[in-house]
């Protein structure tokens, strides 16, 4: 085996990923804020490559024939939440419906409540050639991490709509204390 493809000390660059993405088997999150319940539509250009259209907080705004979308609009949350397998606070987009319906359920279940009040465990399984997601309500507790909220004041989901990003307000205070934006909250 070489050695010399890459350099012994390499990691991909990044830093702070402000999305959440499912990562396989158990993911903990706590929600900071509620759903902004919007839509989204792909559409394919001249190459076939899918591209988003743009975010709507209703579903065919533009009034274009059913047809010619071909059912490719996705109901989607974006929310602010806690991952505690990043350690970080995240915006999420969540278009799985398995899920959605779950965290409706609790919702609407006088023992739960509002999922801003526990934690909640979504675990992602293959099954052959499918994805099941499986959710679980973890105890109610507080979530007492103060620089989570901190941070998640910062962030503004509803600019995502003028295409402007949600994130601004955060990386300009991350620049202006001088703080890597590889730390985790």
């Amino acid at each position: 085996m070489t050695t010399d493809f890459l350099p012994t000390d390499y990691d991909l660059p990044g830093g702070w990923n402000y999305y959440f993405k499912f990562q396989d088997w158990d993911n903990k999150i706590r929600f900071m804020s509620a759903p902004i319940l919007w839509w989204r539509v792909f559409v394919e250009d001249w190459d076939k490559k899918k591209k988003i259209l743009r975010p709507y907080k209703e579903q065919n705004p533009l009034n274009v024939p059913e047809w010619s979308f071909e059912d490719k609009w996705k109901h989607v949350w974006l929310c602010i939440v806690y991952n505690y397998n990043e350690w970080c606070v995240q915006a999420m987009e969540l278009d799985k419906r398995t899920v959605q319906k779950e965290i409706i359920w609790l919702a609407k279940d006088l023992d739960f409540g509002s999922p801003l009040e526990y934690d909640i465990k979504i675990t992602k399984q293959w099954q052959k050639m499918d994805t099941e997601y499986f959710v679980k309500p973890l105890s109610k507790s507080l979530f007492e991490n103060k620089d989570a909220w901190d941070i998640a004041k910062m962030i503004d989901l509803e600019v995502m709509f003028d295409w402007w990003d949600p994130f601004e307000a955060l990386k300009e205070w991350l620049e202006s204390n001088e703080v890597d934006e590889e730390f985790k909250w």
